[in-house]
Formats: C-alpha cells, sequence, structure tokens
C-alpha cells in the first residue's frame, strides 16, 4: 500500500538546494523497482534485504552473498547497507566492496547491555572493516 508521506516534498527541495542534513536512505528491497527508484531519488544509503535468512521474515528467500552483490551494483554508488540476517557469523560473507554498512534487528544485540541496544553499522569511507557504535538503553 503507498501512502503520501508528509513533509516529503520540503525535504526533497532542501536536499536538492544541498542542505548537509538532508540525507537520503530508504528500502531498496524488490529487485529491478526498487533500484530504480534508488536511482531517480539519488539516495544517499540504500538498504538492500534478506542478505540472510532472518527469523524476522520467516519463510523470505534470503539473497545470499552472490545475489546481494549483484543488487547492491545496481543501487546508487553501486553499495548497500545490508539487512535480514546479518550478525558476526555472517557479516563476513558479503562482498566488502559493495558493503556501505551493515543494519539488524537482533543480530548484534548481545554484550554489555545484556541484549538491551540499539546497533548502527557503518563503513567509514575507504575503512576495510565496518565499525560499530552500540548505545546501550536506559534500565
Amino acid at each position: 500500500e503507498r501512502r503520501p508521506a508528509a513533509g516529503v516534498l520540503p525535504f526533497l527541495r532542501a536536499r536538492r538546494a544541498g542542505a548537509p542534513w538532508a540525507r537520503l536512505s530508504l528500502a531498496a528491497h524488490g529487485g529491478a523497482g526498487g533500484a530504480a527508484r534508488a536511482r531517480r531519488l539519488a539516495a544517499d544509503l540504500c538498504f538492500l534485504s534478506p542478505a540472510f535468512a532472518t527469523a524476522s521474515h520467516p519463510g523470505q528467500a534470503p539473497l545470499g552473498p552472490l545475489r546481494w552483490a549483484a543488487r547492491a551494483r545496481r543501487l546508487p554508488g553501486g553499495r548497500a547497507a545490508a539487512l535480514g540476517g546479518v550478525g558476526p557469523g555472517t557479516a563476513g560473507r558479503l562482498p566488502r566492496a559493495r558493503l556501505a554498512g551493515l543494519a539488524a534487528i537482533g543480530g548484534f544485540l548481545t554484550g554489555p547491555c545484556g541484549g538491551r541496544a540499539t546497533v548502527s553499522r557503518g563503513c567509514r569511507a575507504g575503512a576495510p572493516a565496518p565499525v560499530a557504535a552500540v548505545r546501550c538503553a536506559e534500565p
């Protein structure tokens, strides 16, 4: 279902004018249609999923590293943030040349926060490996 998003037009105008805060990220799932939309909107970051089998979407066929990389290549900049089944055991299987970052709902939620954390992983420009920021939730 498509619903109009409030505030999108002012955001896109600010982005076109070069506002440094106006960065666009979007989900580019769904094959060629998602990639075409990402190119048309010149997205700064695209999330592409499911990279691997995931508990949050049971039954959804995973892309796997090769199909994930092929789809990422069609996105703006030829890179994407991987989502879906991404965790410490799977992240290394993704090709770094196409990897703009890692995103997870539950894949990285173990550690110093006892499972209550929000995780954001991204690659620094030119960095050989992803870097992570973990913010623990207040008890």
